[in-house]
Parts: structure tokens; sequence; C-alpha cells
């Protein structure tokens, strides 16, 4: 299937900017782009997109990026597997966050009704 840039941003959650800036810099360049210059993206494109995006998620900048995306599976699963192990920990440190503040929280509802 074909997907207009507007539908292929709005299947993605960016902008139609985003992809055309993409576009221009050789990142992710549509299948097809027609004599009206619209352009249009099909299915791997869209999963080359949802990379991009995720690395970008990641912190990483678009120079990585373009290298990333030619790894090979295999090393591509080790990066996700050490990123996954960065997001759990911080996901951690985040409950641990959230369970401190409700319990400070508490302590200024007990003292306030004396």
């Amino acid at each position: 299937m074909l997907y207009t840039v507007s539908q292929a941003a709005k299947l993605l959650d960016v902008t139609p900017r985003t992809l055309r800036y993409y576009d221009n810099i050789g990142l992710a360049r549509p299948v097809s782009v027609k004599e009206n210059r619209y352009r249009y993206y099909d299915d791997n494109d869209l999963e080359r997109l949802r990379r991009i995006l995720l690395f970008r998620s990641f912190g990483f900048s678009l120079q990585d990026i373009e290298s990333m995306l030619q790894l090979s599976p295999e090393s591509e699963e080790k990066l996700l597997k050490e990123q996954l192990g960065i997001l759990q920990g911080r996901t951690t440190e985040l409950i641990r966050m959230i369970r401190l503040t409700k319990i400070r929280l508490q302590d200024i509802q007990q003292k306030k009704k004396g």
C-alpha cells in the first residue's frame, strides 16, 4: 500500500515536515515521487521511518542513525537490548521517585491535619 506524506505522518505521529526533511537529507526517501512532486511511502519506508524515530527517541543524532540503519539484525538487536536496559533502569528510578513523593505528600497532609 502507498501512503501520502500526510497519511504516513499521521501513522507515525510526526509532522509531514519531518518526513520531508528526512527525504531532503537522504535519510528516508519515499518509494515514489510523482510528477506533481507528491511523495508516496510504502510499508518498507514506514518500517525504516519507525526505526529512525525509535533511534531519535534514544537521543541519537541523525548522522549516527544513518550508520545505525546499516547495522546487521544481530547488531541492532544488541543495541536495542542495551537501550531497553537503560529504559528499565530509568523506569525503576522513576517508580522510586514517585513512591518517595507520595510518602512526602502523606507526611505533609498528616501534619496539616495536626
